[in-house]
């Protein structure tokens, strides 16, 4: 007769698992020390990619005067130019009644606005199986004053389904020659276009006696916590409560 063997097998003791699970901790712990800075960085290179997009469609905006604007931006002396354009823009931007966004919307690439922006596509449009991304409709990136006449074509851009993203808000702030001496450009006062100090008007209020060629500002953009229309014009949301913006930087307008 065969005999029956007994299996010796016996489970783990409370030490063996205390030792694996200490071992299973330095491997995670190593692991992310090795690949959590890989992980910012790759974060940290689509937030410099979104930055530029923003600040790039923000400067292209401020640098012409669309059909329709001509009677929109015109200075005391009766001209109306992109510079005129940009001085209001960077003076009103701290309010939020008369803020900028900039945001990401479907458009139909054969089809214009009024100012010859794209126009928003439809939501029928989008959903359709038959059509295509990037051919029947292209996602377009465009900065908007909510206080200004375009802001009539941002209730079809901010539509459910259509807008892209995130919406940020925009604030503008001039950068001026610091008082003391040596010092260099130091952040103005947001609202204020300040001219220089050897000028006869301090605070201009548009273009026309502004006495500089150019306008050196820093951007800041904030990311809106709701991105459809009734939110972003309506009013409920205030700059210092948005937090700390997502991307900052300096630039120049000119004449």
């Amino acid at each position: 007769m065969r005999k029956t063997q007994i299996s010796s097998r016996r489970g783990f003791s409370l030490v063996e698992v205390v030792i694996a699970i200490g071992i299973v901790a330095v491997l995670l712990t190593t692991f992310m020390a090795v690949f959590g800075p890989a992980q910012k960085n790759i974060n940290r290179a689509l937030g410099v990619a979104d930055a530029n997009r923003l600040v790039t469609t923000l400067e292209n905006e401020m640098a012409v005067l669309r059909e329709g604007e001509e009677t929109e931006y015109v200075d005391a002396n009766g001209n109306a130019s992109a510079f005129e354009k940009a001085f209001q823009w960077i003076k009103d931007s701290a309010t939020e009644s008369s803020a900028l966004v900039v945001y990401q919307y479907q458009a139909v690439p054969d089809s214009e606005n009024a100012d010859g922006t794209l126009k928003a596509a439809d939501l029928a449009l989008v959903k359709d199986e038959s059509k295509f991304a990037g051919v029947d409709y292209i996602t377009q990136t465009v900065a908007r004053c909510i206080s200004r006449n375009a802001s009539s074509f941002m209730q079809d851009e901010l539509a459910p389904g259509i807008v892209q993203g995130k919406v940020y808000a925009v604030r503008m702030t001039q950068l001026v020659k610091g008082t003391n001496s040596g010092d260099g450009l130091v952040l103005g006062t947001p609202g204020t276009i300040a001219n220089p100090v050897d000028s006869d008007v301090s605070n201009p209020t548009d273009s026309a006696t502004y006495d500089d060629a150019y306008i050196t500002l820093q951007v800041e953009f904030f990311p809106l916590n709701n991105n459809l229309y009734d939110y972003v014009t309506g009013g409920s949301w205030e700059f210092d409560k948005l937090g700390a913006p997502v991307a900052t930087q300096n630039i120049a307008v000119r004449r």
